[in-house]
C-alpha cells in the first residue's frame, strides 16, 4: 500500500507538473489543446492552477515523498467564481483563446450535469492521476481509498467524470456506476459521469 499524505503548499507546482504529464495524452486535453508542442507547457500551468484550487476549496492528497500520484477532492461541484479566484483569469492568455473557449464550454457542461446528478452533499473527485512511469503499482488505488473510506464513514456519495474508456471499469471496481455517457459537442471526445453510493 502506497503512503498517501496531504499536499504541502510548496508542492503545488510539482503536483501540477505530474498532472500535466499524466493527462497530456488524454482525449479531452488533446481536444482542448491540439498542438502537441504547446500542450505540456499549457497543461502544467492549467493543472498547477487546478491543484491550487483543490488546496483552497477541497483536499489534495499525494504520494509521500516525491509526487508519483495525486487526487483532488471537493465537497461540492466546482464553480466559475472560485476557479477565477484560483487564477483561471489568465487561462485565455496561457492556453490561447480557442483552447480556452473549448475548455470553458466543456467545463460549463460538466458542471451543469454534475449539479443535476448530485444535488445532495457529496465528495467530488475533480482529478486523479498517476505519473505515467509509475502506473500499475497500486498508487491510484491508495489515492482513491483514502477518501472513499471517509465517504463510507460519513455516508456520502461520490462523483467523478472521465474521458478515458479504460477508467470506466477501473472505477467500477471501486463501486462507481455510470450516470451518463455522451460526447462533448463540437467534435469533442466521449465522456462518462459516474456516481458511487456509500457502502
Amino acid at each position: 500500500m502506497t503512503a498517501v499524505v496531504p499536499l504541502a503548499v510548496y508542492q503545488v507546482r510539482e503536483a501540477g507538473e505530474m498532472f500535466a504529464r499524466a493527462f497530456t495524452k488524454d482525449p479531452f486535453y488533446i481536444y482542448v489543446l491540439p498542438d502537441e508542442k504547446k500542450r505540456l507547457k499549457a497543461l502544467t500551468w492549467l493543472f498547477t492552477a487546478a491543484t491550487l484550487y483543490g488546496c483552497l476549496y477541497g483536499e489534495v492528497h499525494v504520494t509521500q515523498g516525491q509526487i508519483h500520484g495525486a487526487a483532488v477532492w471537493l465537497s461540492s461541484s466546482q464553480t466559475t467564481l472560485r476557479m477565477l479566484r484560483a487564477g483561471m483569469t489568465w487561462a485565455p492568455f496561457k492556453l490561447g483563446l480557442k483552447s480556452f473557449l473549448r475548455l470553458w464550454g466543456s467545463l460549463s457542461l460538466v458542471e451543469q450535469l454534475h449539479k443535476q446528478a448530485m444535488p445532495q452533499r457529496h465528495l467530488y473527485l475533480m482529478m486523479l492521476a498517476v505519473d505515467p512511469n509509475q502506473q500499475g503499482k497500486g498508487i491510484g488505488r491508495s489515492l482513491l481509498e483514502k477518501n472513499l473510506s471517509r465517504a463510507d464513514v460519513e455516508r456520502l456519495a461520490c462523483y467523478l467524470e472521465t474521458t478515458l474508456p479504460t477508467n470506466v471499469p477501473m472505477y467500477r471496481k471501486f463501486g462507481f456506476e455510470v450516470v451518463l455517457k455522451d460526447d462533448f459537442p463540437g467534435g469533442g471526445p466521449r465522456y462518462w459521469t459516474m456516481r458511487r453510493l456509500p457502502r
